[in-house]
């Protein structure tokens, strides 16, 4: 049975995207809520900076999350992240390894 991984990216949005980079980054997420293998994707937005923001997204398996990076959805947005993110994106893969 494949091992399920958690995948975190955070976002830093360009001042005055905030609230247009925060409504693609909605409607990229449920993009990716919806694809097959998606367990769960959350967002979050640092209290002390509303233009920082973080997607939390547990998948089936690593194969489920690597299919979903083909997917065109994702090309769109990395090249529409290049115009309202200061930096590009950061992606971190990570394994389960207690879940008390």
């Amino acid at each position: 049975m494949p091992e399920t991984v958690t995948v975190t990216v955070h976002y830093l949005f360009r001042p005055g995207m905030e609230v247009s980079g925060r409504q693609e980054l909605e409607e990229f997420v449920a993009l990716n809520r919806a694809f097959s293998g998606c367990i769960s994707s959350v967002i979050h937005r640092d209290l002390k900076n509303a233009a920082s923001y973080m997607t939390i997204s547990k998948w089936e398996s690593m194969d489920q999350f690597m299919k979903l990076l083909n997917e065109e959805h994702i090309k769109l947005y990395a090249e529409k992240s290049r115009r309202i993110l200061i930096k590009p994106f950061k992606v971190q893969i990570w394994k389960e390894i207690d879940n008390h």
